[in-house]
């Protein structure tokens, strides 16, 4: 007995070794005329098998050579695919699942056209019913070796067809080349990966190089992914270029602003649903750009973090931000470089202001303004700017949540100060909610005005302004020409060009010696303005410029929808003269081009001064003569009532000098106007 049952081990043996001689000389062609029938039956559409062979492995292996499948029905006439060889290796337990695991499939030579269509019909279902299927195919990695595939999905609005050859570069091995539509828009480009892409939910990741143009925007990526399915893990240095930030909205899930040409380049990381751009640098228009950003799908809304800064910032490269339409002879997209080499920028044109207008007419996306979240700070360490724009440095804490859009502080360095605002953009209204409070902090006089020589040569002294302001409308245009609220600025002390002030007078007894002898400063005593602004028209309530030389006080109003100024300046001297035309000065015409009147009463001595020379020459002075009826303004109530402002240019109305003898400074009713202004006579100012 015990002889027996030593036996048994080498039966087994044997028996074992025969079932593989039987699999290693079996020919699996012996199913290839069952299979095709089985799945034509099943497909029901014409499916051919030129060779059929099956290696047992730990997935096993099904190699099809020269197989052609037709389409369904309604998927149109061209066959679902035509490959020189189809591998496919199965996962033996998925196979009594809902769900058939392929680990690999590999096509050679040949082309397989996928279609999905609005209906949810797949025709890579391969059933003869068109119903949905209870089982799915997880397909976890693909190799196209010289093959071919298209993939049209009605649904998600996709057509890309993808070709692939198998070639070596370094850490690539495959190259698979694609084009298309995305949601519409068009895509092409490159994709260099290992010997296999990679489908499944993975640990492991594996090498990419990515060159894609989608519409005017371009990327290059090198790096590594984790399933390419979903990019779940991204881990890779990244450049993107492209006309506008904003045209990357919608088709990415970020509502970026509108922005001249841009290039960055920087380190892409995905964990999940949060995306990591770290160290990134580059240009936008004219401004370099540096910073970290993160991205967080979340819900109700995405969410963007940024810090940002740049060394030199242009001007001009903000307006699209602020609804300006982009400047003439802006830059070209810049072209995007691949990841191993360099690129130059484009150079954009130079910052000039633009014409028409002043205030941007261009509507806000009200659709991106409720799209996401973002808390970004950009910082700039100089601006680039025209020559006439007193303007130093940038500073911004932009804050967007659920439709409300807050920058607090907008902060530009001006002539020596700050103009510190906060904006608020309600977007979940239509037209939006706007609210601005805006401060004007210490500003140096001589410094506001860098192009005028006279202002700048003998102005000394600080000024402050307050602008409160809400309004209603989708561009900055609207807002301001709907909105309420007050202006007034206001100054204790300095100094100003004596020249100026003669100039205003039209005291041609004082002009004469400073045009021949030399400009002077000229001490300032106070100075301040205020305007309520009703529904766009601000109209003004206050205004005394009061000097050693002459009391400057005024009336009038500004027009923020028309853009128009009606402003009447009543200049009186305060010492006697000769050779003065003074009377009121009009300032008026658009914000962008400005004219100067004179009065009646300033024509009338001119005319008075020619009558009497054709009698006598010497009584042509006598219209001429200025008997100084000026007296210094009562400062400290002036600047009390914008004594806000005031403490903005770091004084306090009780820094005024005091005279007993101070004419209190006018307050116009800017409700109601006190009768018409004195007649006026147009000059044009010099183009």
């Amino acid at each position: 007995m015990p002889p027996r049952k030593r036996r048994w081990p080498w039966i087994l043996g044997a028996i074992a070794l025969g079932l593989l001689v039987f699999v290693a000389i079996f020919d699996w062609n012996w199913f290839r005329g069952p299979l095709e029938r089985r799945l034509s039956e099943s497909s029901g559409r014409p499916v051919t098998i030129g060779h059929l062979d099956v290696e047992l492995a730990r997935f096993p292996r099904i190699v099809i050579s020269d197989i052609a499948i037709g389409n369904a029905e309604w998927a149109g006439d061209e066959p679902l695919g035509i490959l020189r060889e189809l591998m496919v290796s199965v996962s033996i337990p998925s196979l009594f699942t809902s769900e058939i695991v392929l680990p690999l499939v590999s096509l050679t030579e040949g082309h397989v056209d996928l279609v999905r269509d609005k209906d949810g019909r797949a025709n890579w279902q391969l059933r003869k019913s068109d119903e949905p299927s209870t089982r799915t195919i997880d397909v976890q990695s693909l190799a196209l070796n010289d093959a071919s595939l298209s993939f049209r999905d009605a649904i998600q609005n996709i057509d890309v067809d993808v070709s692939g050859e198998t070639r070596v570069d370094g850490a690539y091995e495959s190259r698979m080349t694609f084009g298309g539509r995305w949601r519409g828009n068009p895509f092409q480009g490159t994709a260099d990966t290992g010997n296999v892409l990679s489908l499944r939910d993975s640990s492991e990741p594996f090498p990419l190089r990515l060159a894609l143009t989608f519409g005017r925007t371009s990327v290059n990526a090198e790096g590594h992914v984790t399933g390419i399915k979903n990019f779940a893990r991204v881990d890779a240095k990244v450049s993107v270029s492209g006309p506008s930030l904003g045209a990357l909205y919608p088709t990415l899930p970020i509502a970026l602003p509108d922005t001249p040409p841009y290039r960055v380049t920087g380190h892409l990381i995905r964990d999940g649903d949060t995306y990591t751009y770290e160290n990134f640098s580059g240009v936008i228009g004219n401004t370099d750009l540096a910073g970290d950003a993160r991205y967080e799908r979340r819900q109700p809304r995405p969410m963007l973090t940024a810090t940002l800064k740049s060394k030199s910032l242009d001007l001009a490269d903000l307006g699209p931000l602020i609804g300006l339409a982009p400047r003439p002879g802006a830059a070209k997209v810049p072209s995007a470089a691949p990841v191993q080499g360099k690129s130059t920028p484009a150079k954009a044109a130079p910052a000039k202001l633009p014409t028409g207008k002043v205030f941007p007419d261009n509507d806000f996306n009200r659709e991106k303004l409720n799209a996401m979240d973002a808390d970004v700070r950009l910082t700039a360490a100089t601006l680039k700017i025209p020559e006439q724009i007193p303007l130093e440095n940038f500073s911004t804490h932009l804050k967007l949540a659920g439709g409300v859009l807050v920058l607090d502080p907008l902060n530009f360095g001006l002539a020596g100060g700050n103009l510190v605002s906060q904006i608020t953009l309600d977007a979940r209204s239509n037209p939006i909610a706007a609210k601005a409070s805006i401060d004007v902090r210490r500003v140096k006089l001589g410094q506001l005005f860098p192009t005028v020589e006279t202002i700048k040569n003998t102005s000394t002294g600080s000024l402050g302004a307050q602008i409160r302001l809400a309004g209603r409308g989708n561009s900055i245009a609207d807002m301001l020409a709907t909105s309420d609220g007050t202006i007034s600025a206001g100054m204790a002390g300095g100094r100003v060009s004596e020249l100026g002030i003669w100039l205003v007078n039209l005291h041609g007894g004082e002009l004469v010696p400073l045009l021949f002898g030399g400009d002077r400063p000229t001490q300032i005593r106070c100075g301040a303005v205020s305007f309520a602004v009703d529904d766009g028209l601000a109209t003004m309530g206050l205004f005394v410029f009061d000097t050693e030389e002459s009391n400057i006080s005024g009336s009038g109003s500004i027009n923020l929808g028309t853009e128009k100024l009606d402003i009447t300046l009543d200049p009186k001297p305060k010492k006697p003269g000769i050779l003065s035309l003074r009377g009121p000065v009009h300032i008026h015409g658009t914000f962008r081009d400005v004219d100067f009147g004179v009065s009646a009463q300033t024509v009338g001595r001119g005319l008075g001064a020619i009558g009497l020379a054709l009698v006598n020459p010497i009584l042509a002075l006598l219209p001429l003569i200025e008997t100084g009826p000026g007296q210094n303004a009562d400062c400290q109530a002036a600047l009390s009532s914008v004594s806000g402002a005031v403490k903005q240019s770091g004084k306090k109305a009780s820094d005024a000098p005091v005279d007993e003898r101070a004419t209190p400074a006018p307050i116009v009713d800017t409700q109601k106007r006190n009768g018409p202004p004195a007649p006026i006579v147009d000059m044009p100012a010099k183009k």
